[in-house]
């Protein structure tokens, strides 16, 4: 896509979280690129630090973190406003709620226009779903800004609704979770050749965020009901060291690999080098009940089967494109069946391959690129 706007405009993108893992940052990102703009990420970081990796300025920095979320959080709105205010762009995306007060008060001494990006519902989000004050507190936060924002995204419909109903503001953008199209299968034996795995195993993978509520115990319990079977787990988080516990009390570290976390594109490639793509989403709230997880995705588009939860929003893609299984992320003996249907049932895999194919000619971020960037024309047409 060639620019559309003079090359002088400046995006600035906000987040607390790091761009080089964050799948939806990045594609957003290259997106705002594309346009015609220049790109600057700012994001907290271990210490202050700035690079241009593909022509995209990442800026890390230091924030005060030893004493609490809290304090960290306020640290960095200061810093991220002086360097945001610094570049005096015309565009700046929150790209999270911790990082959309800063862009607000920038948005006050600037005039430069706001695009939000609510890709959870934060007022109802899984990680805080048995801390209701702190939800309270980010909810409000959400409430008052979303206000002065001058677009809104989300990455599902259901969320669109919700938002737009919620705060009584148009209704938000739907730009999916999807990767990018891959241009060539990928390669097929990268996982074995890289762990070793012998072509009578089914390789099961796991890529995102070691969290909660992503079913991540389950798969290793799986694994040790399952002989044929490996479980690679690509990602980091604070559960890794309870989850390499429970693989030794179930006996299969032999079989559970667990290989940190990988910058996005590397990881992409080694997607397709899985049997079965995995994100069983438990239902600690109505966030993760709405979730199209970018996971999700990502293996359709490497051809590779899924198996996730039966949330409304990931069964409808197992229902219309027939690419896996869709289960009950709290009853094991159905999460077992599946797993054992692909790998005794040849037909139906095959089957759920060839949908991958067709599918992911249709669900990728090329697709949702086009919607992302008519509302940002839009906005800096009004500048």
């Amino acid at each position: 896509m060639p620019p559309l706007i003079e090359s002088n405009k400046k995006a600035v993108i906000l987040e607390i979280g790091d761009i080089r893992t964050d799948g939806r940052c990045r594609n957003i990102a290259g997106s705002i690129k594309r346009f015609g703009m220049k790109v600057t990420f700012i994001g907290p970081g271990e210490s202050d630090d700035e690079y241009e990796p593909t022509g995209i300025r990442v800026k890390r920095l230091t924030v005060i973190k030893w004493l609490g979320s809290k304090i960290m959080f306020f640290h960095y709105w200061i810093r991220a406003f002086w360097c945001t205010v610094m570049i005096r762009p015309s565009l700046i995306v929150a790209e999270d709620l911790y990082s959309l007060p800063a862009a607000i008060a920038v948005k006050y001494f600037t005039g430069a226009k706001v695009l939000y990006d609510s890709k959870e519902l934060y007022f109802a989000i899984a990680a805080l779903h048995n801390r209701l004050i702190t939800q309270r507190f980010w909810s409000g936060v959400e409430k008052m800004c979303i206000r002065y924002v001058d677009g809104v995204i989300t990455s599902g419909e259901r969320d669109s609704d919700l938002i737009g109903q919620r705060y009584f503001i148009p209704r938000p953008v739907t730009i999916h979770n999807h990767p990018p199209r891959r241009q060539h299968a990928g390669d097929k034996n990268i996982l074995r050749r890289k762990f070793s795995i012998p072509e009578t195993y089914t390789i099961l993978l796991y890529q995102g965020w070691l969290l909660r509520g992503r079913g991540l115990f389950h798969l290793i319990e799986i694994t040790a009901a399952i002989d044929n079977v490996f479980l690679v787990i690509m990602g980091d988080g604070a559960l890794r060291s309870e989850l390499e516990d429970c693989a030794r009390n179930n006996i299969v570290t032999n079989r559970v690999i667990f290989t940190g976390a990988e910058p996005y594109e590397e990881m992409l490639d080694y997607t397709p080098g899985a049997d079965v793509g995995c994100a069983i989403i438990e239902d600690y709230g109505m966030s993760y009940r709405h979730a199209r997880p970018n996971k999700m995705f990502e293996y359709i588009q490497a051809n590779v089967p899924v198996l996730v939860s039966n949330m409304p929003a990931m069964e409808e893609v197992i229902e219309e494109w027939g690419v896996g299984v869709a289960v009950s992320p709290d009853d094991f003996s159905s999460i077992v069946q599946a797993v054992r249907k692909f790998i005794d049932d040849s037909e139906f895999y095959k089957r759920c391959v060839g949908n991958c194919m067709k599918a992911g000619a249709v669900l990728h971020w090329e697709e949702e690129e086009k919607k992302l960037i008519a509302l940002i024309e839009a906005m800096i047409e009004n500048t």
